[in-house]
């Protein structure tokens, strides 16, 4: 029941995202282990196998100019893409790791490695028209309490049964794939106070501390990170995700609760990638850049408009990238 005539509404954003392959996980692990100690939402998404042909590599050392060709996979075709740079005047050589050849090496006379660029640098460097999609297969979180865990111990430590099981599923049914972890810090939110749907003969002092209770809200970074996990698990409906699908409908979750009793109405969501230019998308989700996310605590239509499963539908379907520019 409508008990007052303003409503609260938190608005989480994500930060650029850190992106790389399980298969760089120990230099991940080196280099950013720390960082991580602050990123508290991962997605696990496949996406088309990108490499450097091996033998269609040259290097023009009056010009001072290499060539070599990268090679995206899908299914049964292959797209051959010639990549052509300027490289330094002292290149001797130029070649291309062993299988499944994802480096390629500028080398000087010494058989020292100059330059390299890896599949995966290469992949997010490309013209976003030429970027394929990545779909979602998983999301989960991970934030730094008790035992000052993040998401490299999460995946690579602990028994993450779904990520194993990713694991073993990829090589069997997507051999044209490759797996590819995005790492978020949800750090970022906006409250907004705004009068309901329906206005309420309420008194002035009541709603002047109510304003005032939604302002000074305090909410734990669990209850926040748990809200973003299960509102993207909800948008998105990962494959191997089990836990929380369809939560939002039901209104039933733990998290949830929480916020009903701390009287928060609405959530908003936003994960974007477009620092990036890559596309995520999921069964479900058509491939953008830009995700939005907007339920309400609350099956309570006097205070609020919003339909879950219908607003979840509508979050799905709509095209939020025309609104980049703006954000």
């Amino acid at each position: 029941m409508k008990q007052y005539n303003f409503e609260g509404t938190l608005d989480f954003f994500s930060d650029d995202p850190h992106i790389f392959k399980p298969t760089a996980s120990q230099i991940v692990k080196k280099d950013y282990y720390e960082k991580f100690r602050h990123h508290n939402i991962y997605l696990i998404t496949k996406t088309n196998r990108v490499w450097f042909h091996p033998e269609m590599v040259s290097l023009d050392k009056e010009n001072n100019i290499s060539k070599c060709h990268y090679v995206i996979q899908d299914k049964y075709s292959r797209i051959f893409t010639p990549l052509i740079s300027n490289v330094p005047s002292c290149t001797h050589e130029i070649s291309v790791s062993p299988f499944p050849h994802t480096e390629i090496f500028l080398k000087d006379i010494d058989g020292k490695i100059i330059r390299s660029t890896n599949s995966m640098q290469l992949l997010l460097d490309l013209p976003d028209e030429s970027k394929p999609d990545f779909e979602v297969l998983y999301i989960g979180k991970s934030y730094g309490r008790k035992r000052r865990i993040n998401i490299i111990d999460r995946l690579f430590e602990q028994n993450h049964k779904a990520f194993k099981n990713i694991l073993i599923d990829m090589p069997e049914n997507d051999p044209d794939k490759q797996l590819v972890i995005f790492a978020y810090n949800f750090t970022y939110e906006k409250r907004f106070i705004n009068a309901g749907s329906k206005w309420i003969d309420s008194p002035f002092d009541k709603e002047k501390q109510r304003i005032k209770y939604l302002k000074n809200v305090n909410i734990n970074r669990k209850y926040k990170v748990d809200l973003i996990e299960e509102a993207l698990i909800n948008y998105f409906m990962p494959k191997y995700n089990v836990r929380l699908k369809d939560s939002l409908g039901k209104l039933k979750s733990s998290t949830i609760e929480a916020f009903r009793k701390l009287d928060v109405l609405e959530i908003a969501v936003e994960l974007t990638t477009a620092s990036t230019g890559v596309k995520l998308c999921s069964e479900v989700v058509p491939p953008k850049k830009l995700h939005i996310v907007q339920f309400s605590t609350f099956k309570d239509k006097e205070r609020s408009d919003i339909v879950n499963e219908e607003e979840l539908k509508k979050s799905r379907d709509t095209n939020n990238d025309i609104l980049l520019d703006l954000l």
